[in-house]
């Protein structure tokens, strides 16, 4: 299924979290009753396709406040200071510089070991001990 097509077809949830930057395609909508919450790497490789679909492939909708998501800080470090700076002399350079760190924090959100995303873990606890249930 395509991000937010259970929704589409009539799935309600009291809560979403969207983890590393997935978004919803361009016929999702938000629905009532539901809490909608984000958790994305400052630098999350998915930040590069925001806005973007092509048929039921990409984000057309990402998870941000203006789509009514709470974001939550996953903790996860951002990209380092000099390869901000290369991306404002050669922003294509300084994006593939960065991939690998793109593609570790991408990946870190969806792991289990605390070490690698205790943040993550731990606000995801609170999150579902906070979700009412029926």
């Amino acid at each position: 299924m395509t991000p937010g097509a259970a929704e589409t077809a009539g799935a309600h949830f009291d809560a979403r979290v969207a983890l590393a930057g997935i978004g919803m395609t361009n016929d999702w909508k938000a629905q009532d009753g539901t809490e909608y919450y984000a958790m994305q790497a400052p630098n999350d490789i998915n930040k590069n396709v925001d806005n973007m679909q092509l048929g039921n492939w990409g984000y057309g909708i990402p998870a941000t406040t203006a789509n009514g998501f709470t974001k939550i800080d996953s903790g996860l470090p951002d990209t380092p200071a000099w390869v901000h700076g290369l991306r404002i002399i050669d922003p294509t350079l300084g994006t593939v510089l960065d991939l690998a760190g793109q593609l570790d924090n991408h990946n870190r959100i969806t792991s289990a070991d605390p070490r690698l995303n205790g943040v993550v873990l731990r606000r995801l606890q609170y999150l579902l001990a906070e979700v009412p249930t029926p």
